[in-house]
């Protein structure tokens, strides 16, 4: 590239930042996702794998009361990710921005967090042996996770001084799955029927996504180049699908972080 060249586009960047100016954003947010569904399919799964370990149907019983008691009584579970966004300013009367914005969250992001904190989550999660009466078993459990978001919308920004308040539309789309990984390890004779018990547990069919609306107010507070920001959004779906356990992506978005203006 010549140097008059480099001028020019280094003026056309400069022009274009100035004339459409742009701000990035990053913090941690969450969406929920609604596990009526799942909760409603527990006993049966619970039940089929105890047929196929060949237990009473009153160990059966005791075994789904057991489990369903030590949940948590709840049907909405937030999930958190962390995000970005990059706003670009444009100049019409009745909207003041651009905004595109990412998030994710894994399972290595978790626990890079809390090894960076002092407190490392062991991996696998569960390794025990355990005795039967044909000889040693063992079983090992963990867990892997992921979860994305992606939303373009438009934002409309009313600035008072040190703070402002934002309107926001747009469409969302979300992402997730949960892959438990059991790896039970148990005498010849066993094989078969805790492969069938963990075949009706499902547990490849822990995942979601939804693409759908999106409507959010934001609060920023600070001067206009660097704010504190807080946003709620409600989703609306319009498309979703699920695996077997049928987790449903729920209806709010939140996010807090720092927004830089240039």
């Amino acid at each position: 590239m010549s140097r008059t060249t480099g001028i020019a586009v280094a003026l056309l960047i400069g022009f274009s930042l100035s004339a459409f100016p742009f701000g990035i954003d990053a913090g941690i947010g969450g969406y929920t996702i609604d596990l009526s569904a799942s909760f409603s399919k527990l006993g049966g799964a619970i039940a089929a794998a105890g047929y196929a370990l060949g237990l009473s149907q009153s160990d059966i019983d005791d075994l789904i009361s057991e489990v369903k008691g030590g949940l948590p009584d709840i049907t909405v579970a937030p999930l958190p990710f962390l995000y970005g966004t990059v706003e670009i300013g444009v100049p019409l009367a009745v909207i003041d921005s651009i905004r595109i914005t990412g998030g994710i969250m894994t399972d290595d992001i978790i626990r890079g967090i809390a090894s960076s904190v002092g407190e490392p989550i062991p991996q696998p999660l569960i390794d025990e042996t355990f005795d039967t009466d044909a000889g040693q078993g063992s079983v090992s459990v963990d867990v892997s996770f992921s979860s994305y978001l992606a939303q373009v919308g438009v934002a409309k920004r009313f600035d008072i001084f040190l703070a402002a308040v934002d309107l926001g539309l747009g469409t969302s789309w979300i992402v997730g799955n949960i892959s438990p990984q059991l790896d039970v390890q148990v005498p010849a004779q066993y094989e078969s029927g805790v492969a069938d018990a963990i075949a009706a547990l499902h547990l490849d069919g822990l995942s979601w996504s939804a693409i759908g609306l999106s409507a959010g107010i934001g609060i920023e507070l600070g001067p206009p180049f660097l704010r504190l920001r807080a946003e709620g959004t409600l989703f609306l779906p319009l498309y979703e699908e699920s695996g077997w356990w049928d987790v449903k992506v729920g209806g709010i978005t939140a996010e807090v972080g720092i927004t830089i203006r240039f």
